[in-house]
This record gives C-alpha cells, sequence and structure tokens, in this order.
C-alpha cells in the first residue's frame, strides 16, 4: 500500500452473493470521461500517482511454475518506456496488444504486474514531477493502466495455486478514510484475491462508516493505506477506533504508504500489527501474521476452558 502523494454487526457472515456485490462495485468500468468514477479518478490523481504496494502472492506455487518464470522473457527498460508513451495516447487498442504481446511472449502475469504495470506508474509519476507530462495526460495513462488491470484480473485471480482454506482469510482493504488513492488500493485487492483471500475493496469515506463496516462482517486482516506523514496522528486514532469496533478481536492491521517507506517503526506509533516496505515482503509478513495468531490460538486449555479467538462466525 505504498503510494507517493504529490500534493500532500453481526455475529453472522454477510451471504455469498452480497460479497461478491460488494467486490464486483469497488470501480466503474468502461472509458466514458463523463462518468462520475472519472472524478474520483481526477481526485486520485491529485492523492496518489504511484501505486508501489503490489502485493503478490508467493507461497503455493510447484516449484515448476518458478522454473518456469525465471525460463520467462525479462521485461526491459525499452519496454517501460514503450508503454508509458502508448498509455498517454486514447488507443486502449494500442495498450493492450503491447500487453497482450508480452503475455504472448511467454511474460507471466506476475511479472506484467510487477515489472510492467508498476515502472510504468512511477514513470508516470516522475514525468508529472518533472513537468513533462500534464494533469490531463497523467489522467488518461492511469486509466489505460487501470483498464489493463481489470483485463487481466480475471485470469490472474484464477492462478490460486494453493489448497483452499475451509474458511477463506478475508481482508478490508482501503485508504485512510479522507484519502482517494484507489488505483493501488484496486491493484492491492487484485494480488490478495489471487493469494485466495476473500477481498473487500469498496471506498471507506468516514471513520464511522469504517466501525460500522468493521462492527458487522468479520475481518482477519484491516489493509490501511496513508498519503502522508501529516496523517500519522489521524491514522493512530483511526487504528484505535477500528480496533474498539471491530467483530474480530484478533483483527490483524497492516499499514503502508510513503509515510512508512524508510520508517517502518511509525507502524508501532500507529499502533498497527505489520507494515512492508515492498510487495513482496508485505504479503510475507501478512500471512506470517496469520500464521502465528493461529499458532497461539491453538495453544492447548485446561479441561471445560473455551478459548473465544478459536471461534469465527460463519
Amino acid at each position: 500500500m505504498t503510494m507517493s502523494n504529490k500534493t500532500g454487526a453481526r455475529s453472522s457472515r454477510r451471504p455469498r452473493k452480497e460479497q461478491a456485490a460488494l467486490q464486483s462495485s469497488a470501480e466503474p468500468a468502461g472509458n466514458d470521461f463523463t462518468d462520475p468514477g472519472f472524478g474520483s479518478l481526477l481526485r486520485t490523481i491529485e492523492a496518489d500517482i504511484i501505486p508501489r504496494l503490489l502485493l503478490a502472492h508467493q507461497h503455493g506455487i510447484p516449484a515448476s511454475a518458478h522454473d518456469t518464470a525465471s525460463r520467462a522473457p525479462a521485461i526491459g527498460t525499452a519496454d517501460v518506456e514503450r508503454l508509458t508513451r502508448l498509455a498517454q495516447t486514447s488507443d486502449f487498442a494500442a495498450v493492450w496488444k503491447e500487453v497482450d504481446g508480452q503475455r504472448a511472449s511467454g511474460v507471466p502475469l506476475e511479472a506484467v504486474f510487477l515489472d510492467l504495470l508498476a515502472p510504468v506508474a512511477r514513470r508516470l509519476g516522475k514525468l508529472w514531477e518533472q513537468d513533462l507530462l500534464d494533469f490531463t495526460g497523467v489522467t488518461i495513462a492511469l486509466m489505460r493502466l487501470q483498464q489493463v488491470m481489470r483485463e487481466l484480473a480475471p485470469a490472474f485471480s484464477a492462478q490460486i495455486a494453493r489448497r483452499p482454506r475451509v474458511i477463506p482469510l478475508r481482508i478490508l482493504v482501503t485508504t485512510v478514510p479522507g484519502e482517494q488513492h484507489r488505483f493501488g488500493v484496486l491493484m492491492v485487492a487484485e494480488f490478495f484475491r489471487r493469494a485466495g483471500w476473500e477481498v473487500i475493496s469498496d471506498p471507506v469515506n468516514s471513520d464511522q462508516a469504517l466501525r460500522a463496516l468493521l462492527a458487522e462482517t468479520h475481518f482477519d486482516l484491516l489493509g490501511l493505506s496513508l498519503g502522508s506523514h501529516t496523517g500519522l496522528d489521524a491514522l493512530s486514532w483511526t487504528i484505535q477506533a477500528s480496533r474498539d469496533a471491530t467483530l474480530n478481536r484478533e483483527l490483524g492491521i497492516m499499514v503502508g504508504g510513503p509515510a512508512f517507506v524508510g520508517n517502518p517503526e511509525y507502524m508501532t506509533r500507529v499502533g498497527a500489527d505489520l507494515t512492508a516496505s515492498d510487495a513482496r515482503s508485505a504479503v510475507t509478513h501478512a500471512e506470517n501474521f496469520i500464521k502465528n495468531l493461529e499458532s497461539r490460538q491453538m495453544t492447548p486449555l485446561w479441561p471445560g476452558d473455551i478459548n473465544p479467538a478459536t471461534l469465527r462466525p460463519h
């Protein structure tokens, strides 16, 4: 959930159909610039140009898959520069042809996300910071990347290689209330889905709305992205309020954003459980946190004792 900011309950689960509706409503589809979602995207550009936290699934992939990835064609600087130029045009077909060509040549989907889309987004951010690309150009280009992500999402999520849990882990991943960097959050959500998690990534516009959601739905992890270190005190309050409201008293809270890059000690300051400086370590930390929590919950009890932490609503 590392982002760049230039300017600054019930005890039962929701029905599966309702969960699916929540997940599918995260972002509007299509490229109609008159769509209300376009205005949201404009705010997104202001709050977050470079999505740097891309949670990559590392576990449960057979060794043969890793071997295949190691032999796959590498994405180079020229590929990144070419897609950067194409993304600035209004021709999504050309953008898609470039990305699809990488896949056809044998580049794995994970590499497309981590080695192509992410560097292009960083490159766009640098162009904007250097005044080599205006606001409209950055907006159009990031919309193209978001369209690519939507097109690849079904195939990406279908690559789950682990044996599914009887009760899948569930995460709420969102920005800190008041921030709008949706592009990065949606990317994070795709990586969690690919790892087999149930993901809710709808925008949460206020602390009150966040508390209400945590109070009515069981989440194993809450991921919060902060756009600037100036919001650390507010984030600390949000985290404490979330812990007070949550249905799951063992809720893990993960934080990320520019404020935590190079300053992981801020995690303790805001009262979170974990943070990460990059994509691969983020998913490892998150799943290790859950594994350690489950190990503690399985500690033998005295006869007749009941550990309520082991009882998860269905």
